[in-house]
């Protein structure tokens, strides 16, 4: 018996089971797709995920597989796909059951005020609620870091810990910032915002940089960095790394590696406000 089900594994779907497996909760999956859940139970099992996920094509199947009182999340389109879900649903369930959910399409998940829900439940209406106040730890910031194939934007107000890892993850910084000793291994974009003291980028990643500010001690090795323009300074690039700078300015007191080649396309290059 598992702990909680969810009903369509698309993109959403399959980081919100991959996160539930990692935290250890057992989970039943249900899509029409059989390779959507094989290819998520296939990389649950590839990280040695501590959680055990099962997938299932029949929804009485699926609902039985679950523990009483059932707690069920439905990621699906709103319209004909939700409500195809809940007429499924509704004879299988029982009291105490909860059915939630976040819609795949990005909306939330809610009936409108004018429309009753009848199920065995009795009727029912779920109305909007007013919006949680900003907060500076993006709410689906996984702990300690990004898996493989996970991605995050940090918008204004918020930030990551110190000691933050992305592994073969994707992190776009758009008015936030990152902590101190963030290592990345997979694809940074700092479009405005800031990074940390000491971010290490290293193992065949791209660094895009478009704008903002970057801290001290910058460090990129085997990996491609690609910039047109940045405050900040304390670079270091080497190894098998290789620059290409797109007008704007260079990096300030930075050091390359003899290995490292360093293209200048377009514009003036200024070093401390002289041409390069």
């Amino acid at each position: 018996m598992t702990h909680l089900g969810l009903i369509g594994i698309g993109v959403m779907g399959s980081e919100l089971a991959q996160n539930f497996a990692e935290k250890g909760h057992d989970l039943s999956l249900l899509d029409r797709s059989a390779e959507k859940m094989e290819a998520v139970l296939d990389t649950a099992k590839a990280q040695n995920l501590p959680g055990k996920l099962t997938a299932f094509v029949d929804m009485s199947a699926f609902v039985a597989s679950l523990k009483t009182p059932r707690s069920i999340m439905v990621l699906v389109p709103s319209g004909d796909p939700l409500d195809q879900v809940i007429a499924g649903l509704r004879p299988l369930l029982a009291p105490g059951d909860v059915l939630a959910g976040v819609l795949a399409d990005g909306s939330v998940f809610i009936f409108p005020q004018d429309r009753e829900f009848i199920n065995i439940f009795g009727a029912i209406t779920l109305e909007p609620a007013s919006p949680p106040p900003a907060d500076p730890m993006p709410q689906d910031l996984p702990v300690g870091g990004l898996r493989p194939g996970q991605s995050l934007t940090l918008g204004p107000g918020q930030t990551t810990p110190d000691d933050y890892r992305v592994l073969r993850g994707s992190l776009t910084i758009d008015g936030g910032s990152t902590g101190d000793d963030l290592m990345l291994i997979g694809d940074l974009t700092l479009l405005s915002g800031e990074t940390g003291r000491w971010l290490s980028v290293c193992a065949g990643s791209t660094v895009r940089i478009d704008g903002g500010a970057l801290g001290f001690g910058f460090d990129v090795a085997d990996s491609v960095l690609i910039s047109s323009g940045s405050d900040g300074g304390g670079a270091s690039v080497r190894g098998n790394s290789t620059a290409t700078f797109s007008g704007g300015k260079l990096f300030e007191r930075a050091e390359y590696a003899e290995t490292v080649p360093v293209r200048l396309i377009g514009g003036e290059f200024f070093v401390d406000g002289v041409p390069a």
